[in-house]
């Protein structure tokens, strides 16, 4: 199979909204709807607004933020307020809210199928 990539352009084209101020796409996926191991890269943004989570995460989750600041808030309080350069894994079965202060842009894989968030 071929290499893919993408332009950095593509963190502003953001088409999925989860909220009026969550924003992602899966810009790589892996292929097939039966693959076994299944890994998605994603950009996400978030702008200032509530903080907001999936709930329990049925996946692990990897990323670095780009711009702007990030908060990950988990179940046992622990707060985390991450800046450009920083990186965070959040464990397959843990509840995590994400918020910013102002506005953030992270890089993120996730061992999920594309488009679930």
């Amino acid at each position: 199979m071929p290499v893919e990539s993408k332009s950095a352009a593509e963190r502003y084209k953001l088409t999925d909204q989860v909220d009026k101020y969550v924003f992602f796409d899966d810009i790589f996926n892996s292929k097939g709807e039966t693959t076994q191991d299944p890994l998605a890269g994603i950009w996400f943004r978030i702008e200032k607004g509530p903080p907001i989570g999936p709930g329990v995460h049925g996946y692990d989750e990897s990323g670095v933020v780009y711009e702007g600041t990030v908060t990950l808030k988990d179940e046992t309080g622990t707060e985390k307020k991450l800046g450009p350069g920083d990186s965070f894994f959040i464990h397959r079965g843990s509840k995590v809210l994400f918020s910013s202060d102002d506005y953030g842009v992270c890089f993120k894989c996730a061992a999920r199928p594309k488009g679930k968030l």
